[in-house]
């Protein structure tokens, strides 16, 4: 993130405060010295992984996400769904290329989804936007 951190004040504040400022309990206790910074160690874990076992596994999640990633891409692409409407790279007809400039500033800040199998996920953006935090 340097590249940004250095043109944009407030993203260089807000990475300092997450990962060296923001402290959370450990499950199941409010005890102040049970503190940690969990963004800090998830990290430090993904960076510079301490653990055999994520040393041992790290070329074959390599491999994974390079194959995950095309697959993904292949199937969003197909035309028979609708997720290609979506993608400028396909032309699709509802992508941002392709929609007014008037559409697009009508939907700005507008939930993505009504569906109920994401009201857990709406419900979190919901908290995050309105109280700051997620209960």
């Amino acid at each position: 993130f340097e590249p940004i951190m250095t043109k944009v004040n407030a993203f260089s504040d807000y990475l300092q405060f997450i990962f060296e400022w923001k402290e959370s309990f450990i499950v199941g206790s409010r005890k102040s010295e049970d503190k940690w910074l969990p963004f800090d160690e998830l990290r430090a874990e993904l960076f510079y992984p301490t653990s055999d076992y994520i040393r041992q596994t790290h070329s074959v999640a390599c491999h994974l996400a390079v194959v995950a990633a095309n697959a993904f891409l292949v199937e969003f692409r197909d035309p028979r769904k609708a997720t290609s409407d979506w993608l400028s790279s396909v032309g699709g007809v509802r992508s941002l290329r392709m929609i007014s400039e008037e559409d697009h500033i009508a939907t700005l800040g507008m939930d993505a989804s009504t569906n109920i199998s994401e009201s857990v996920h709406a419900t979190s953006t919901v908290g995050l936007k309105v109280a700051g935090t997620i209960r």
